[in-house]
């Protein structure tokens, strides 16, 4: 045989081979859970469906804001469609393995389909305390079993970050005292620092509770300096060796506290930006003056029922020294300007759309804004004298600053 020929065969059945891979390939792919037989198969069936879920879900939501699709009916009908897919794949998983270390997958995918459904059913009945018991009752089974058996250690502290989040915001809204605060912050302090490996910060970290609850108790039954005081210390905290999450999770912490500290009683803010006609803003210009400043969203239902009460305040105090600036953040320009239109609002209003584009940094992830509306109120001299600047509690303090108006 010569070795011209010897080489042309060698190439033919290493392209049958590769047909043959191909097609027996093709033939595994499985279109139901049931076609499952190993964990590989429910995993590249789970991953294949989410995928699908994501493109249906990114097609229906084309038109509204990122920050606002949490609140969008597409996006209620994604997260059950995900609980709903994670849940039947983990238990096809424990169903047809023995292996602990393939049935740890399958607890995942089972703990992971829970929470999407209790959050779907909090998205769907718009009361977040009361979720569907069935859902509950089955998680809180699953990381009681977790918790006897020592396994999947990340999930049981993420479920303990949730359950402190909700104390926290029991205990200290209640009745809040400066012993008791002092307890929360110790416990949020331990619970960041015991084995936190696999954790990923948001919102319900515990060190940003606490000081969220305390900034929004200001001026009610907090001492603002306690408030100053406590960011100090965690700020200082975090940067320490003490507190042991992976880098960008200990960067994220320390973003989100330092941007809350330049929105707390005391600070002086620097605001920022472009108004929706694209013009340039001065805020110094309004020295002298009491300022609203309100971050917020044409799309947000709470910050839109705070207008009448503004444009009452506005009407009333404006030719005494009062004035507001809304900055409308995690919004499209045209729908800024819509509900600018349609609310006939009189007072300064910037577009952080357009504030990016003139190439400055966006103050909502300067001033750690988790959530719109937020309201600060700040006195002549650009301080931040108040933090709970929204409906009966605004017009009570403005009522203080000008006495002689009725």
């Amino acid at each position: 045989m010569s070795r011209k020929f010897s080489k042309l065969l060698l190439v033919l059945l290493f392209s049958v081979s590769i047909s043959s891979v191909t097609v027996s390939e093709e033939n595994n792919k499985i279109t139901s859970l049931d076609e499952a037989k190993t964990t590989a198969d429910v995993e590249t069936y789970t991953k294949a469906i989410v995928t699908e879920l994501k493109n249906k879900f990114d097609e229906e939501s084309a038109n509204i804001p990122k920050e606002a699709i949490i609140i969008s009916e597409p996006y209620a009908k994604y997260i059950r469609s995900l609980g709903e897919t994670y849940l039947a794949s983990g238990e096809k998983v424990l169903k047809i393995t023995d292996d602990k270390s393939e049935q740890d997958k399958g607890l995942q995918f089972k703990y992971r389909g829970l929470k999407y459904l209790i959050r779907a059913d909090s998205l769907g009945t718009g009361n977040k305390e009361n979720p569907n018991p069935k859902n509950q009752t089955a998680l809180n089974e699953l990381i009681n079993g977790l918790e006897k058996e020592n396994r999947l250690a990340s999930l049981v502290i993420a479920e303990h970050f949730v359950k402190f989040s909700e104390e926290a915001v029991s205990e200290l809204r209640k009745d809040f005292t400066t012993e008791k605060f002092a307890e929360f912050v110790q416990k949020a302090k331990t619970l960041s620092t015991t084995n936190t490996a696999g954790i990923t910060v948001n919102q319900r970290h515990p060190l940003i509770v606490v000081i969220t609850i305390a900034g929004s108790a200001e001026g009610k039954t907090v001492d603002p300096q306690l408030v100053e005081k406590t960011l100090h210390e965690l700020i200082t905290f975090v940067k320490s060796d003490e507190f042991n999450l992976p880098e960008k999770d200990k960067k994220v912490t320390l973003e989100y506290l330092e941007g809350y500290a330049l929105r707390s009683v005391g600070a002086y803010p620097e605001i920022y930006g472009q108004s929706v006609k694209d013009q340039d803003f001065d805020w110094s210009a309004l020295r002298g003056k009491y300022v609203l400043v309100k971050f917020t969203a044409s799309w947000c239902g709470p910050c839109k029922g705070e207008i009448p009460g503004m444009l009452s305040a506005y009407e009333k105090y404006h030719d005494k020294g009062f004035e507001i600036v809304s900055i409308y953040i995690w919004d499209k320009l045209p729908a800024t300007k819509k509900i600018i239109e349609d609310e006939k609002i009189p007072w300064i209003c910037l577009s952080e759309e357009l504030t990016e584009k003139a190439g400055l940094p966006l103050q909502g992830k300067k001033y750690a804004i988790s959530g719109v509306p937020t309201m600060f109120l700040v006195d002549k001299d650009g301080k931040i004298i108040f933090t709970e600047a929204r409906g009966e509690e605004l017009q009570k303090k403005l009522a203080e600053l000008f006495p002689d108006e009725k």
